[in-house]
């Protein structure tokens, strides 16, 4: 297997040991390709167009010094490796350099170059290491911070069965974590198709109702179940109103449960504050927590809802076997409908030997009329 070749950035004013040392790292067994500068603003433009495995920095330089060069390189977070080159006897400048963040140097002794190609190769498996480390490092962070994050929402969301809370935590958390300012949650029944928005931050009543009269890209994403995302609003289709209120970037997140889609997270922000791939993977999983949070509480509710029509059939059915007065069971029952559905009015009729009907029991706003 080929070895991937060493590419290095030489910053050396002096033409001369320019030449020496590149006679030298081509004389070495390992593959090196070599970019010359003379000085150190020519250094930074070079490592501002392209990437190498290591620069080799002459202290000496006209204008800016190494130093200087080193310790730009570290404002700007440019954590490429270097070696810094420095002149017999400047043991001081070279230990400053490495303070400064130098990988390593070194100082211009006799047979210094035969040494230079074992050098670079230490520094690169030592940069190929950290850079690994932090890779690891960070990813390590990033599995917590989710983790640390679905686990919120799953706090948060079994805090309350009632639909309208866990939607509501649900948003609220939703935003906290990813950092945008605004969002909705929209449902639709399964068996009328009739969608309505369950909650929403920051959206206007206007940009609200183009969305249940049209809703346009959430019909995409329930039929396909594929996240919808718009981050750059200037190349990217977004609907005329997101465009209005200044939306830069969106995300459509479906919310699944039991294989199907039950309802679409919307997330977005008029900040320049784009949607990456883990971010994004992140949402999907916070809306499939969601989405069988949403269906155990419509399970509860539909559970909750049959305990309730149990009841009042038991309280009709022991009204009945408790008395044999109409009037007293009438309004038993006009008392158990209202209570139940939730209605205004409710009466019972009897229906007469001539077809017409007659009041038993009557009660709510309408009564007084009725009666």
């Amino acid at each position: 297997m080929s070895v991937p070749p060493i590419t290095v950035l030489l910053v050396e004013d002096d033409p001369d040991q320019a030449e020496l040392i590149q006679r030298a790292l081509k004389r070495q067994a390992i593959p090196v390709e070599i970019t010359h500068v003379p000085n150190g603003p020519q250094c930074l433009e070079a490592l501002s167009r392209a990437q190498y495995s290591v620069v080799l920095l002459d202290y000496s330089l006209p204008g800016i010094n190494g130093l200087d060069v080193l310790r730009t390189l570290k404002q700007q977070g440019n954590r490429v490796p270097v070696v810094m080159v420095t002149g017999q006897g400047d043991e001081r400048i070279a230990v400053e350099a490495m303070q400064e963040g130098a990988s390593d140097y070194l100082i211009k002794t006799a047979g210094y170059l035969t040494t230079l190609s074992m050098v670079l190769s230490k520094v690169r498996k030592q940069h190929e290491l950290a850079t690994e480390n932090l890779r690891l490092f960070e990813e390590t962070r990033q599995r917590a911070q989710e983790q640390e994050v679905l686990n919120a929402i799953a706090t948060a969301v079994s805090q309350s069965l009632a639909m309208s809370d866990l939607l509501r935590i649900s948003l609220e958390k939703v935003l906290e974590v990813t950092g945008r300012e605004r969002g909705h949650i929209y449902l639709r029944d399964h068996e009328t198709g009739k969608g309505r928005i369950a909650v929403q931050r920051e959206v206007s009543e206007q940009a609200l109702r183009r969305l249940l009269t049209r809703p346009g890209r959430i019909d995409e994403v329930f039929t396909t179940g594929v996240p919808f995302v718009v981050n750059d609003a200037m190349n990217d289709p977004l609907s005329e109103e997101s465009s209005r209120e200044g939306v830069q970037a969106l995300a459509l997140i479906p919310m699944n449960a039991k294989g199907r889609v039950v309802g679409i997270l919307n997330v977005s922000t008029r900040q320049p504050l784009p949607f990456r791939s883990p971010e994004i993977e992140l949402l999907q999983a916070i809306g499939n927590v969601i989405g069988v949070a949403l269906e155990n509480a419509r399970l509860y509710e539909e559970t909750e809802l049959r305990r309730r029509e149990a009841e009042e059939l038991a309280r009709i059915a022991r009204t009945l076997t408790e008395s044999l007065d109409r009037s007293a069971v009438s309004e038993r029952i006009v008392e158990s409908v209202r209570r139940f559905f939730g209605v205004e009015f409710a009466a019972v009729y009897q229906l007469q030997p001539d077809r017409s009907l007659s009041v038993l029991a009557v009660d709510g706003a309408a009564s007084g009329v009725l009666q």
